[in-house]
């Protein structure tokens, strides 16, 4: 029998500066945006509580007769601990004994600066701490694509490079 949640914990994971911070703070915003005006460092770990997301819920797939598809759909509000974990390498020890199979990560990078020793970092450090399970979730997301060096070959060179690098096989909570 499978057990439904409404809290959960998301981890920022990432090098320093590529936007980790700024992302959070962008999902946190009324318009999903925020001005980027200095760079902020993450001292350690920062955590924001309670992270409220109402979405729509799809009926279960027991409840397929026509009169449930045809009811309003149902509305459920997700909360969500926010994890920003520092990107300083001083700190990469210590986030070691938070990473677990009960998170979702979202790998933080930069497009116009790809670094792929640090992405390979997270990347084996998440599968190995979170016995590479299919629940726990790896969002890939790429930061400063705004850069005149992020032009589309750029950005597909990198894509490729992560999906050959990545493959869902061998990364089984990859998205």
């Amino acid at each position: 029998r499978s057990a439904s949640w409404s809290q959960c914990k998301v981890m920022f994971v990432g090098q320093e500066a590529v936007g980790k911070t700024t992302l959070i703070a962008a999902l946190r915003s009324k318009k999903n945006r925020t001005a980027c005006t200095e760079d902020i460092s993450t001292d350690g770990i920062r955590i924001t509580r309670d992270w409220a997301v109402r979405a729509k819920v799809p009926p279960p797939p027991s409840a397929a007769s026509a009169a449930h598809r045809s009811a309003p759909p149902s509305y459920r509000t997700f909360y969500f601990d926010l994890w920003d974990l520092g990107g300083q390498e001083v700190f990469y020890p210590t986030h070691n004994f938070f990473l677990t199979t009960n998170s979702i990560y979202v790998l933080v990078f930069n497009f116009a600066k790809f670094e792929a020793s640090r992405v390979d970092y997270w990347m084996h450090s998440i599968r190995l701490l979170s016995g590479n399970s299919r629940s726990a979730p790896i969002l890939l997301v790429g930061t400063h694509t705004d850069a005149r060096v992020c032009d589309r070959r750029h950005v597909a060179a990198v894509v490729d490079q992560i999906r050959r690098s990545y493959a869902r096989y061998r990364f089984r909570g990859m998205m």
